[in-house]
């Protein structure tokens, strides 16, 4: 008896040394001598499925070619292998490795060159937004968490036309808006609402109070800073969507004028998608280069909010 239980066992770990010798794509290499591997077996049912591309398992001396926890919800053991989350589809180009080389003929400049793949410059991009996200603090920020077209009462006094526009231009940017209206009117509520919007549709967006945004500027000539003056710089220039607050606040020098035209300008050249707040009425005090440009009925839509109420006399009506 004892010579036919040690036939049975010696045969079970040969169909599992097998088993592991079996191909990654063969459905047999993930069976075990408990899960047979006939049609049979199952009482009439498929043999088992092969795993789905992409699929990884922890693969040591100890649990290599096991199969899976049968469960979803099922906490592995030691007789199981730990599954990992699906890995992220490789780029077809590069197979995740973020440079190719080009097949290119030898007299060719970039034969055997390593080439940046266009997935790389997705991932640079991706950070880029989420950099200027961060540097916006719409998330952080208390006062702006909770700021959107829905929470704005656009039945106040002096702000049915500016909230009707500022919800057309949040699903179309184009061109600049610019609210002009004493403080406290909601002008910075619109401001970040646009702002919030174009989140949603994932563009590069970047808010900034203004005199803050040149405090930013100043900190990177730093010469410990986290980033360079020339990256920041163009980052901001080329953001998909600018939304610029408290125009006019600034302390003004020759330094910060020159700043904000070599931003506003770059900007009103390329017709890039900026909102401006200002309570200067009548953009009096605006550098006079600056206020042509917002000036420009071809480009800018003004939004005049001087009848409006000051809503933080009455903090529940906005």
């Amino acid at each position: 008896m004892e010579h036919i239980v040690n036939i049975i066992r010696a045969h079970q770990n040969s169909r599992e040394f097998l088993a592991m010798q079996q191909p990654d794509n063969d459905p047999r290499r993930w069976m075990t001598s408990e899960e047979p591997a006939d049609e049979d077996a199952h009482g009439g049912e498929a043999p088992m499925a092969e795993p789905e591309p992409g699929t990884e398992f922890e693969r040591s001396s100890a649990n290599y070619g096991r199969p899976m926890a049968k469960s979803a919800f099922e906490l592995p053991s030691a007789q199981t292998s730990i599954v990992k989350e699906p890995a992220e589809p490789s780029c077809t180009r590069c197979s995740g490795r973020r440079y190719f080389r080009m097949e290119v003929e030898i007299s060719h400049p970039l034969f055997g060159k390593a080439v940046a793949c266009t997935c790389m410059q997705a991932i640079k991009e991706e950070h880029h937004r989420q950099y200027l996200r961060q540097l916006s603090n719409l998330d952080t920020l208390e006062e702006f968490r909770y700021k959107s077209l829905n929470t704005f009462n656009g039945f106040l006094p002096g702000t049915r036309q500016a909230f009707q526009q500022a919800a057309s231009y949040a699903c179309n940017p184009e061109g600049w808006l610019i609210f002009i209206g004493p403080n406290g009117c909601g002008k910075t509520h619109l401001a970040v609402a646009i702002a919030r919007h174009r989140l949603e549709a994932r563009d590069t967006v970047l808010f900034a109070v203004v005199p803050d945004l040149l405090d930013y500027l100043r900190a990177t000539y730093a010469p410990k800073a986290e980033i360079q003056y020339d990256i920041l710089f163009q980052r901001m220039r080329q953001a998909q969507f600018l939304v610029l607050d408290d125009l006019g606040t600034e302390q003004h020098s020759p330094w910060a004028n020159e700043k904000l035209f070599q931003l506003l300008n770059h900007r009103y050249n390329a017709h890039l998608a900026t909102v401006i707040t200002t309570n200067l009425i009548g953009l009096e005090g605006i550098e006079p280069r600056l206020r042509s440009r917002m000036s420009d009925t071809r480009l800018v839509q003004r939004i005049d909010m001087i009848d409006a109420p000051d809503y933080r006399l009455h903090p529940n009506n906005v």
